[in-house]
C-alpha cells in the first residue's frame, strides 16, 4: 500500500520510506482480513452492508453490476466525514490503522484536503496525530512539496530584520528561535527524505533557517540509525552547524553504546554547567541524558540517584528537570523503589520529582501507581503522587474497577481519586454511578457529582432521573437543585409534566418554588406560553423571580411591550421592584425601547431613576444609544431638583467607571 502520486506535481522517484511503512505493514494483515469478510459478506446479500448510507452512490460510480473493492467505501465519503469516523473509533491502535489505510489510498489532492480538514479538528491530539501521518504520506510522494504544504497547518517563522540592532535581534531570537509545531512536522518530513534521498535532503535543508535545520538533522539522525558518527557529523559540517549544534551533537552521541556511562555522565555535567543552571536545553541534550541515566541506572542500581543529586547544581529547575528524567528511566528498572527514592529526596517547589514519573508509570499500570500513593503517611507528598496518577488517561478508563480497587483504602485518602472515578463513570453509567453518590464525603463535591449524574442520566432516560432525585434517600438534602437539573431536561420532552412535578415539590427556604425555573425554561423556545404559565407561580416570590427571569428573555429580543405584559401580573409592591431590578439591564439591551416607554412607568421615582440611566448610557459614548438635544431635555425633564443640580458630577463619574471597567476587560 503506497502513497499514491502527485497529481498536480511531478512526484519524486519512489522513496523507501521505512518510518511510514513501518507503521503502514502492522495493519496490513488487519486490514486484508476485514476486507475479506466484508467480500463475502456482501456476496451473501447482508443487510448491514445493503444499508450502507453511501451504497447507491458507490454503485452509481461503479455501474450497478462492477465488482466494488469495500477497501473503497469509506474512501467514497467526504474526507470531514472520514475524518469524524475514525475519531469515533475505539482506540488509537484502530484510529491509526483506518488512518494509514485511507491516506495510504488517497490521491494527491485528497492527501491535501485530509491536511485542510485537520485544522477544524476540536481534539489537540487527533489534529496533530492526522497532521503527522499526512505529511508523512506528502513526503513519501514529494518531500520539496511537502515542506511547502507544512505551512498550510502550521506558522511560518518570521524573518528578521537585516537592519536590527544586536539587542533587538537578541530578543527576537529568545522569542521565535523555538521549536513549534512546524518543526515537528519538518521533522517528519526528513525522516522520509533521508530514507530515500539523503544527499537531495542535506542540499534543501541547506535552504532552511537555524531552528528549522536543527528539526531536518533530528529527522536524520531518527531514520538513518546507519550512518556512522563520522557522517553525521559531515553532514552538521555541510550545514554550518558543526559548532553551534551542540544539541544535534548530543543527539548523535546519544545513539551510540555508552563504554563508561560514568565517565559519560562528568563529560555531560561539566560540558552543560552553565546551560543547566538554567535547564536541560534541546532534545538532543535531552536524549543523551536518557541514554547516560540508563547505563548508570544499569551499572549501578537505582540507588546511583541520590549519587546523581548530590552532584547538580542548586538551581531547582534544573535540579528536579535532571532527577525526573533519572526516576522515569529507573522505573523500567524498579517502579515501586524508584518513588520511594524519589519521596525521599529534597522535593521541588510544586512536587514534580515525583509527580512526574507516577504520571509516566501511571500510563503503564495505574492500579499499582495509585497502590504506591495511596499507602504514603505523609499528606503533602501523597497529594503530589495522586496529581501525577490522576493526569494519566488510563487511570479513568475503568472507573467502576478502580471505585473498586480504592474501597479497601480509608476514604480520606481517596476521597480525590473517587470523586474522580465517579465523575468519569457518571458520564458512563450514571445509573451505576447513582449508586455510590452516599460515599462522597464533602457536601459541595456530593452536589456537583450528584448534577452530573442526574444532567446524564435526563439526557437519555428524564423519567428515571426524576425518579432517582425524587424517591433516593442517599441525595435528599440535594433535592431542590438536582431537581432544578432534572427539571430542566424534562421541559424539552414534557413540558407539562415538568410544572406539575415542579408544583408538586415543597417551596425551598429562598420562598421561591420550582415552577420558576420551569417557566424560565420554557420561555427559551415559548416565551407566549412561558407568560401565560405566570400565573401558576404559587406565591409572589415565586411570580417576582419568574417575571425577572422572563423579562431577560424578552430584553435580548427588545420586547419591551412584553416587559409590561409580565409587570401586570405583579402587585403593586413587587412592580415597582421588579422595573427597579430591571432598570440597568434594560438600558444596557434595549435603551430606545426604555426611552420610548419611560411614560409608562409607575412613579416619578422610577421615571427619574430610568432618566438617570439613559442619560448615563447616551453620555458613556459607547457607540449604541445617543440621546438628541430634543431628546435630552425629555429625558432630563424627569429628574428630580436635587439629581439636576449633581447631574454633571453624576455623569462625568459614570464615565470614569466605564472607562476604568474598559480597561479590566469588563462591563
Amino acid at each position: 500500500m503506497n502513497c499514491p502520486p502527485n497529481s498536480t506535481q511531478t512526484p519524486t522517484k519512489s522513496i523507501s520510506a521505512k518510518p511510514f511503512l513501518a507503521g503502514l505493514l502492522s495493519g496490513v494483515a488487519a486490514v486484508g482480513l476485514v476486507a475479506l469478510l466484508i467480500v463475502l459478506v456482501s456476496s451473501l446479500g447482508s443487510p448491514q452492508v445493503a444499508q450502507h448510507s453511501d451504497q447507491s452512490a458507490t454503485r452509481d460510480a461503479f455501474g450497478a453490476d462492477s465488482e466494488i473493492d469495500p477497501s473503497q467505501l469509506i474512501i467514497a465519503n467526504n474526507v470531514a466525514e472520514n475524518l469524524a469516523h475514525i475519531a469515533g473509533l475505539g482506540t488509537y491502535f484502530e484510529q491509526e490503522l483506518e488512518l494509514r489505510r485511507v491516506t495510504g489510498e488517497a490521491d494527491w489532492k485528497t492527501l491535501l484536503e485530509y491536511l485542510s480538514q485537520s485544522t477544524e479538528l476540536e481534539s489537540k491530539r487527533f489534529r496533530h496525530f492526522v497532521q503527522e501521518v499526512v505529511v508523512q504520506c506528502l513526503a513519501n510522494v514529494n518531500p520539496t512539496e511537502a515542506m511547502e504544504r507544512i505551512y498550510d497547518v502550521a506558522p511560518r517563522p518570521p524573518v528578521p530584520d537585516p537592519n536590527w540592532d544586536a539587542r533587538t535581534l537578541a530578543s527576537w531570537r529568545q522569542i521565535y528561535l523555538v521549536p513549534g509545531r512546524a518543526e515537528e512536522l519538518i521533522r517528519i518530513v526528513y525522516q522520509e527524505w533521508a530514507m530515500g534521498d539523503l544527499k537531495q535532503a542535506v542540499e534543501h535543508a541547506k535552504t532552511l533557517g537555524e531552528l528549522q535545520i536543527q528539526a531536518a538533522l533530528n529527522g536524520i539522525v531518527d531514520s538513518r540509525d546507519d550512518l556512522a558518527r563520522d557522517e553525521l557529523l559531515e553532514i552538521a559540517r555541510q550545514l554550518n552547524i558543526e559548532n553551534s549544534g551542540s544539541d544535534f551533537i548530543a543527539a548523535v552521541v546519544a545513539k551510540e553504546t555508552i563504554a563508561d556511562p560514568d565517565a559519560a555522565w562528568q563529560t555531560f555535567l561539566e560540558s552543560n554547567r552553565e546551560s543547566l543552571a538554567v535547564r536541560v536545553r534541546g532534545e538532543g541534550q535531552t536524549r543523551l541524558l536518557e541514554s547516560i541515566a540508563r547505563e548508570l541506572l544499569d551499572k549501578h542500581g537505582i540507588d546511583v540517584i541520590y549519587t546523581i543529586d548530590q552532584q547538580l547544581p542548586e538551581d531547582d529547575r534544573a535540579r528536579s528537570g535532571i532527577l525526573i528524567r533519572f526516576i522515569i528511566q529507573a522505573l523500567s528498572f524498579d517502579p515501586e523503589g524508584a518513588i520511594q527514592i524519589a519521596t525521599s529526596l529534597k522535593p521541588d517547589q510544586f512536587g514534580t520529582i515525583y509527580g512526574t514519573p507516577m504520571l509516566h508509570w501511571a500510563r503503564s499500570d495505574p492500579f499499582a501507581a495509585l497502590d504506591v500513593a495511596l499507602v504514603q503517611q505523609d499528606d503533602a507528598i501523597r497529594d503530589d503522587l495522586l496529581r501525577g496518577v490522576h493526569l494519566s488517561s488510563r487511570t479513568w478508563e475503568d472507573p467502576q474497577s478502580l471505585i473498586e480497587h480504592i474501597a479497601a483504602y480509608p476514604k480520606e485518602r481517596t476521597a480525590s481519586t473517587f470523586n474522580r472515578a465517579l465523575s468519569t463513570l457518571a458520564r458512563q453509567s450514571p445509573e451505576i454511578a447513582a449508586t455510590h453518590i452516599s460515599d462522597v464525603l464533602e457536601h459541595r463535591e456530593k452536589l456537583r457529582i450528584a448534577s452530573e449524574i442526574v444532567r446524564e442520566w435526563a439526557s437519555r432516560d428524564v423519567v428515571s432521573a426524576l425518579a432517582w432525585v425524587s424517591e433516593s434517600q442517599d441525595i435528599q438534602e440535594l433535592k431542590n437543585p438536582l431537581l432544578n437539573v432534572v427539571l430542566t431536561e424534562l421541559v424539552y420532552t414534557d413540558p407539562q409534566l415538568a410544572l406539575q412535578t415542579a408544583l408538586e415539590q415543597p417551596i425551598g427556604e429562598n420562598n421561591v418554588g420550582l415552577e420558576s425555573q420551569v417557566i424560565q425554561a420554557i420561555a427559551n423556545f415559548d416565551l407566549e406560553s412561558a407568560v401565560a404559565l405566570l400565573t401558576r407561580s404559587r406565591n409572589e416570590q415565586t411570580k417576582f423571580d419568574t417575571a425577572l427571569g422572563l423579562s431577560a428573555v424578552m430584553l435580548e429580543s427588545a420586547d419591551s411591550d412584553g416587559i409590561f405584559e409580565v409587570s401586570d401580573q405583579l402587585s403593586a409592591p413587587r412592580r415597582a421592584a421588579f422595573f427597579e431590578s430591571l432598570l440597568s439591564t434594560w438600558t444596557y439591551h434595549d435603551p430606545y425601547g426604555l426611552y420610548e416607554n419611560i411614560n409608562r412607568l409607575d412613579s416619578n421615582e422610577l421615571r427619574s431613576h430610568a432618566a438617570l440611566s439613559l442619560l448615563r448610557e447616551s453620555n458613556l459614548g459607547r457607540g449604541i444609544f445617543s440621546l438628541s438635544d430634543e431628546q435630552h431635555d425629555e429625558v432630563t425633564s424627569y429628574l428630580t431638583e436635587s439629581q439636576l443640580t449633581s447631574l454633571d458630577e453624576i455623569l462625568d463619574e459614570s464615565a470614569r467607571r466605564y472607562q476604568n471597567v474598559r480597561r479590566t476587560g469588563f462591563r
